[in-house]
């Protein structure tokens, strides 16, 4: 039977829901635990949300007389995509590189400044948690091995929207052979299970 307590939207939660770690970073193993401190904040996203794509590519063979006999898989991926629509330190040093980004701090009646070179450098791989709430459910995914791989970033500075910086991440596997860890508290507890 339909149990509509597990319909769920894709909220950002409070608090921060798009965060990059180092490659020493500690990974969460549930949707509740904190997020350890070397994971950064990438800020506000746009309302276009969080995006995944899981793709597969198949090799058919066919048999003499074009009956298909066999598919074996030739590729898979998974990919997610947001737009950061928030120009901090931190967003900006993961789309162009930490080298790309020197923030120089306020200083007296001099405001604080940010400098970024554009390069083509190449992005570490690292990894990235998407934390998400509605009512009383939380939603976290963890990508243990994640590389920024937009093809093109195209920004546009006009009066009526935000400055955007779309990203595309490629999840790799991990030493488990898993590309992401998705951990989901349904909300549902023995005092409401009925």
């Amino acid at each position: 039977m339909p149990d509509s307590r597990y319909v769920s939207a894709g909220k950002p939660k409070i608090g921060g829901a798009v965060f990059a770690g180092d490659q020493t970073s500690p990974l969460p193993t549930d949707e509740t635990t904190t997020i350890d401190p070397s994971f950064e904040d990438q800020g506000y996203c746009s309302a276009d949300g969080l995006t995944r794509t899981i793709e597969a590519s198949f090799n058919a063979v066919n048999a003499w007389g074009g009956e298909e006999v066999l598919n074996s898989k030739a590729s898979e991926s998974v990919h997610y995509k947001f737009t950061l629509i928030e120009s901090s330190p931190a967003a900006l040093k993961s789309v162009f590189g930490a080298d790309n980004v020197t923030v120089i701090p306020p200083a007296g009646d001099q405001s604080g400044r940010i400098i970024v070179t554009i390069n083509g450098a190449d992005l570490p791989r690292r990894p990235w948690v998407f934390d998400l709430a509605f009512e009383n459910q939380l939603r976290r995914q963890v990508i243990p091995i994640g590389k920024i791989v937009t093809s093109s970033v195209e920004t546009t500075y006009k009066d009526t929207d935000p400055i955007s910086l779309p990203v595309e991440i490629a999840c790799y596997k991990d030493s488990d052979g898993n590309y992401v860890y998705e951990y989901f508290n349904t909300g549902i507890t023995e005092d409401n299970e009925d």
